[in-house]
């Protein structure tokens, strides 16, 4: 499964990176704003783990809605969960930060299951919209 990382905090973007890699999941890229992001959309990935607050703004949730038309399932990993209005096509869920990497894991495991057609149960780090 190839993962995109969209974050503009460099620390947490290269934590997330590391942590795929060691997961056995291809991080698609990193993208810190919008323009990045749609290229990172371009790159086809399956799943798009996307922060709300980014360099160019609050425009995390259009980008989110933009992996969502895209086909991408989108899963929001933000300090601002409760800042998303939904419904955002393609979006599972939220996960509040800071959030650790045993959750992240949780949530990949689930979203790879989804993909699968293997519903599983919901992990608790993963909120609904």
């Amino acid at each position: 499964m190839r993962v995109a990382i969209v974050e503009d905090e460099f620390l947490v973007a290269a934590h997330l990176e590391a942590m795929l890699a060691d997961l056995g999941y291809e991080a698609a890229g990193i993208a810190s704003n919008r323009a990045q992001a749609k290229v990172l959309i371009k790159s086809r990935p399956d799943i798009a783990l996307v922060d709300l607050n980014l360099r160019d703004g609050p425009t995390g949730q259009e980008i989110g809605q933009s992996f969502g038309a895209a086909g991408i399932v989108v899963v929001f990993l933000t300090g601002n969960p409760h800042d998303i209005v939904p419904p955002i096509p393609g979006a599972i869920g939220k996960m509040a930060k800071p959030c650790d990497d045993a959750c992240v894991e949780e949530v990949l495991s689930y979203v790879c299951d989804l993909k699968s057609g293997r519903a599983g149960e919901r992990p608790k780090g993963l909120m609904p919209l």
